[in-house]
């Protein structure tokens, strides 16, 4: 699908729009001061927890511009709505819904990797229990596409970004989808398990065997599978976890 620049003339619009109205994950606006205060409270307001087993519940993403993103099928491209209608949200949790949202409107396509890269950067904050704008990573996939579009999942998911001089991806010989992620003594390796790294090799193959390098129709294809990787990929499943 090729995007409609009427519909990002309205983004904005709709954003502002989002700010008047009471929208689902709402968050009340607090300044940054609050946010230093609830970046070191790790407890849950609810008796049961959001995270289970060895995940643990996030602070709260401290909001610029606006409150939260809304459920509303209306607000989205169809696509994106359909996954609002099949429970995605509920089943991955507000954080990775909004990390990846802002993530391929940062991006400017939908693709696997920088979904990937989202999900990456979201079980990162989970396990390290760190605050945004807190984690220093060291990735792996060098800064060539398709594997570096993994970075602009990352930055967005930890509010971790190259102006914060908080990402190094330097080149490498052997770039890989894995990253290192380090807070305060803390230090976090994850990496793409090797059966879902060949499922999406193999979609990234057939499409350019079919559609040709980087055509028109070969991002067409990519979204199309993109869509699938974020329903299907559960990032408590699909990296490889250590401690070092």
């Amino acid at each position: 699908m090729i995007f409609d620049r009427n519909a990002f003339r309205i983004f904005p619009l709709l954003l502002m729009a989002l700010l008047l109205t009471s929208v689902a994950w709402a968050h009340p606006h607090h300044s940054h001061e609050d946010d230093h205060d609830h970046d070191h409270d790790h407890t849950h307001s609810h008796d049961e927890p959001m995270m289970v087993d060895d995940y643990h519940q996030l602070p709260a993403r401290p909001f610029q511009m606006i409150r939260g993103l809304p459920l509303n099928t209306e607000f989205y491209q169809p696509e994106v709505a359909e996954l609002v209608e099949d429970g995605i949200p509920d089943k991955y949790g507000a954080e990775e819904w909004t990390a990846i949202i802002f993530t391929n409107e940062l991006h400017q396509h939908i693709g696997i990797y920088n979904i990937v890269g989202a999900k990456m950067g979201v079980f990162a904050r989970e396990l390290l229990r760190a605050p945004t704008r807190a984690i220093h990573v060291d990735i792996e996939t060098g800064p060539h596409p398709p594997l570096s579009c993994t970075i602009d999942g990352i930055q967005w998911s930890l509010g971790s970004t190259y102006g914060q001089a908080l990402i190094d991806a330097p080149e490498t010989d052997a770039p890989r989808v894995a990253a290192t992620f380090t807070h305060e003594d803390d230090t976090l390796h994850l990496a793409l398990k090797p059966e879902f790294q060949a499922r999406i090799g193999t979609i990234i193959q057939e499409a350019i065997e079919e559609h040709g390098n980087l055509t028109p129709a070969y991002f067409d294809e990519i979204e199309a599978a993109s869509y699938t990787i974020w329903r299907e990929f559960d990032r408590k499943e699909i990296f490889e976890v250590s401690w070092r």
